[in-house]
């Protein structure tokens, strides 16, 4: 999934993905699903978890690939951040956490499922 943003006069590309995660995990060792259940106690937390999410997912979209995304280390990020407007990331992070969520979901309905639409 693929979503353009403005931020601060510049139009920047996300994409999410399955791997968008297992980047996140490969680059800064963290579990998203499991980091991001326990941010609501710190909102300070869960943006940075946002520009987390946000850098993957921009990454992946500049880069082309999960090959190349592979390779980028946390000072790519810390480059990253300083090349991009903090306070416009936190403006989107509605619409980033968004794209991050919808690519999470299922379009799958189990066979075996009460829903009358599914047979």
């Amino acid at each position: 999934m693929k979503r353009e943003i403005e931020m601060s006069g510049k139009v920047m590309v996300f994409e999410a993905s399955a791997m968008t995660d297992h980047m996140a995990d490969h680059i800064f060792g963290i579990n998203l699903s499991y980091a991001l259940q326990h941010s609501e106690e710190n909102s300070e937390k869960g943006i940075d978890l946002v520009r987390i999410i946000a850098f993957v997912m921009n990454k992946r979209a500049e880069l082309g690939g999960w090959r190349k995304v592979e390779e980028l280390t946390k000072e790519d990020y810390y480059d990253w951040l300083d090349s991009v407007d903090s306070f416009a990331i936190e403006t989107h992070a509605k619409d980033i956490m968004e794209l991050y969520a919808n690519n999470k979901k299922t379009s799958v309905i189990p066979k075996n499922s009460t829903n009358p639409q599914a047979e």
